[in-house]
């Protein structure tokens, strides 16, 4: 998957997350966010591009898209998301015939600063991609 692919895709998720916050009510705790809402890009060993997607969702929830791009189809990938430390998902990821691998999640929207961090390794060759941010 190319960079314009990838921002076709947050364009798509940044209109998710305007249309929900639209309906709903921003309370207090909005309001505190320590960070933007959005694309936010790591660095990963060698070659590639790794981006950590960060959206408002429904009242309470937060919308979370790891992607992983330029690496060789047919990969295999261990992948690790955390959330304010602990672990929402473990698991491991095939990159798809244009290079890229994705995992969209849905987590609960913690009271005070959300920190979200990403690392992905391939399980061959040991290259690393680690991503980070604060919401």
């Amino acid at each position: 998957m190319n960079t314009p692919t990838i921002r076709r895709r947050v364009a798509t998720f940044a209109t998710a997350g305007a249309v929900a916050a639209t309906v709903a009510v921003a309370g207090p705790a909005l309001a505190s966010r320590a960070g933007t809402p959005g694309l936010h890009y790591g660095k990963c060993t060698g070659h590639g591009i790794v981006a950590l997607n960060l959206q408002n969702s429904d009242p309470g929830y937060l919308e979370s898209g790891f992607e992983v791009d330029g690496m060789r189809p047919g990969g295999l990938w261990s992948v690790l998301l955390t959330h304010d430390g602990a672990v929402y998902y473990r698991g491991t990821a095939k990159v798809l015939a244009d290079g890229s691998f994705s995992i969209d999640k849905v987590v609960r929207n913690l009271a005070g600063v959300d920190r979200f961090a990403g690392t992905a390794r391939n399980r061959t060759t040991g290259q690393v991609c680690t991503v980070s941010a604060t919401l």
